[in-house]
């Protein structure tokens, strides 16, 4: 699945904005300049990157990256989210929220990550931790538990539940695994690069999102009506799934429909099933956003917070 040239052309006029303009894309939020400058001090104190970038607006950070998530997972796009719109929206908010509560979001890193030629910045997620949470407090080789623990420019490397935080690996640098690559890069033959492109030579992990790599070359994973067997997967990222011998496209229901528990159909539009073993018949529910009362999950991106849906929280070390 190709990029388009609209998207890339949008991507790179605002990274040239924000490496030339001497007056960055600043957010219209109470408590940005704050935030900015929060972002430039914890980037420094977590050992992270050498230089702060300044951050994307919030809704072109949030068209950007829906943007994004549409051509390089447009089945997150529509499980998650449902559609775009709600996307772009949900992301405006949370920026805006993050922003107002004097905390960071790292724009600038989500734009970069998700710019990255392959979409394997949203490989295992529908969106990559610089995109929905804020940044975090603790600093190089502190306990975490997750990346929204650890500081601009850092991950959390974990060892079992819990784990220290490390700075993410640049484009370049040695590597053993692609974890430790940052966000849309892979480790190949010991260093983290771009990923590899159809046609390209390859190894195991070396391919980009939507294809794999067979007989030394990156070909792309099956699409609809495609023949599909363990040697040959179908682009489960684009919304196929490998049934009697060929790839097609997965049931997606929408909020309301009934759902069972054993069910191949996947509730869509940020809706769950609540279907169980003993009670194996239910319907899409919908899932509460921002703000709204909860009991387990929330719409992406937000989190359930004691009853409520809030904004990602960073967990701390629990062991």
């Amino acid at each position: 699945m190709r990029r388009s040239a609209s998207l890339l052309g949008a991507l790179l006029l605002t990274n040239a904005v924000l490496a030339c303009s001497s007056d960055p894309i600043a957010p219209e939020t109470p408590g940005a300049a704050g935030a900015a400058g929060d972002a430039g001090e914890r980037d420094g104190a977590a050992g992270g990157s050498t230089t702060t970038a300044p951050p994307v607006a919030c809704d072109a950070f949030a068209e950007l990256t829906c943007q994004s998530l549409a051509e390089c997972s447009p089945l997150a796009l529509k499980t998650d989210f449902g559609s775009l719109e709600v996307c772009e929206g949900r992301l405006t908010q949370l920026c805006t929220e993050i922003r107002a509560s004097g905390l960071v979001l790292d724009t600038a890193a989500c734009v970069e990550q998700v710019a990255r030629p392959g979409c394997e910045a949203f490989r295992g997620a529908a969106l990559p931790s610089a995109c929905r949470a804020p940044v975090g407090a603790a600093k190089l080789d502190a306990a975490c538990s997750a990346d929204a623990d650890c500081g601009a420019g850092s991950h959390c490397e974990r060892k079992g539940s819990c784990g220290e935080c490390r700075a993410w690996l640049r484009l370049g640098a040695t590597c053993v695994s692609t974890s430790s690559c940052e966000p849309g890069l892979v480790c190949t033959e010991g260093a983290c690069s771009a990923p590899s492109q159809r046609g390209e030579s390859c190894s195991a992990a070396s391919c980009g999102l939507h294809s794999e790599c067979r007989d030394g070359k990156c070909e792309p994973l099956g699409q609809d009506g495609d023949g599909c067997d363990v040697t040959h997967a179908c682009d489960g990222a684009a919304g196929f799934a490998c049934r009697h011998g060929n790839c097609e496209v997965k049931a997606l229901l929408d909020p309301g429909a009934g759902c069972r528990a054993d069910g191949a159909e996947i509730c869509s539009g940020a809706s769950s099933c609540p279907a169980t073993k003993l009670q194996p018949e239910a319907v899409c529910e919908a899932l509460p956003s921002f703000g709204e009362e909860c009991d387990v999950a929330c719409a992406e991106p937000f989190e359930c917070v004691d009853g409520a849906c809030a904004l990602p929280q960073a967990l701390g070390c629990r062991p």
